[in-house]
């Protein structure tokens, strides 16, 4: 039997390539995995490269859309989703919100209209949300035509959150994520601070943190020893995490102005957004700064993606940009 499958490369879609054919390039050029009957090269992790940014190919892809946010890479889906709000409209439960689709060299197209939404994670055909109109963690499947979220968590100890933020995966499946109020609106907060959670794949709910002023961008290091977490205080806290994905003390600080979301890179530099300097710093493991890219314009958050996971997809107050880096980005390519 000939088997014939859509092949990507670098980006490009090459239709009736042979199953037989397809393996052997991937053999060639780069590990493999399967997504949709799609052949799919897993990024390889060159750590000769320096962890900085091209920036000759920073690339504006549209300024028509609002305020930004909630960026993510869908393997299975070979897009980016993020999420648009209307900052400046009706806020009885949040800004209203959107969910686009970015396929590269594609125009941004609608995916989820009146999404509540604001961060977001692909993973494995699914689309979890941080959403502020239900002031939960949902969950929506890629393949549901009518793109229904199912709620998965939205107290704690029978208290809403405020107005969940951001969210990152660990590889047994927990989710930890952050519950400032920036997006209440006239909504009365029921918990007596702003936290950060965790979030088991037995749904079993744990506070991380209950001290930060207003908790934001999040991130796990390579190694998921390290949880990153961007604070109002113009500070990112660093917190260990065991190995089965428990959470324990800060163990250090990093002092960055107004942070907002983060990446991480697969030699575990943290690309880190500051909001109001409209700046993306990286830093490495040891905490060190590497390179700045000036963006001038408020920065919210940013996410790897693309074949070779080297396309860092930016979302502004203003806009939607792409950077090509020196090093793929951690995860979420599998």
């Amino acid at each position: 039997m000939n088997i014939t499958i859509e092949y990507w490369y670098h980006g490009y879609r090459i239709n009736n390539v042979s199953l037989v054919t397809a393996l052997v390039l991937n053999l060639m050029l780069a590990p493999v995995s399967f997504a949709n009957n799609k052949i799919i090269a897993v990024p390889v992790c060159d750590t000769s490269h320096s962890p900085t940014f091209n920036k000759q190919s920073l690339h504006l892809i549209s300024d028509e859309f609002m305020f930004l946010e909630g960026p993510t890479w869908s393997s299975t889906e070979q897009s980016f989703f993020f999420s648009e709000m209307n900052i400046n409209g009706p806020q009885a439960h949040g800004p209203e919100a959107n969910i686009y689709r970015y396929t590269p060299h594609e125009s941004p197209k609608l995916f989820v209209a009146n999404s509540g939404s604001n961060g977001l994670l692909a993973h494995k055909g699914n689309l979890f949300t941080m959403n502020h109109y239900s002031r939960g963690l949902t969950k929506i499947s890629l393949n549901d035509a009518q793109h229904s979220p199912q709620q998965l968590v939205s107290h704690y100890k029978n208290a809403k959150f405020n107005s969940p933020n951001d969210l990152i995966m660990h590889s047994n499946g927990s989710i930890y994520f952050t519950d400032p109020d920036w997006q209440l609106g006239n909504r009365k907060a029921q918990l007596p601070f702003t936290g950060v959670y965790r979030l088991t794949a037995d749904g079993d709910l744990s506070l991380v943190s209950h001290t930060l002023i207003k908790p934001n961008g999040i991130a796990l290091s390579v190694d998921e020893s390290v949880l990153y977490v961007g604070d109002a205080s113009n500070t990112i806290h660093l917190f260990s995490v065991n190995k089965q994905g428990q959470v324990g003390q800060a163990i250090s600080t990093m002092t960055i102005n107004s942070p907002d979301g983060m990446a991480i890179d697969c030699a575990g530099n943290l690309y880190a957004t500051s909001h109001s300097s409209g700046k993306i710093h990286i830093f490495n493991p040891q905490s060190e700064r590497l390179d700045t890219l000036d963006l001038k314009v408020n920065v919210t958050n940013v996410a790897f993606g693309g074949q070779d996971g080297k396309t860092l997809l930016i979302t502004t107050a203003k806009g939607l940009y792409q950077i090509q880096t020196q090093l793929p980005g951690k995860g979420q390519f599998k």
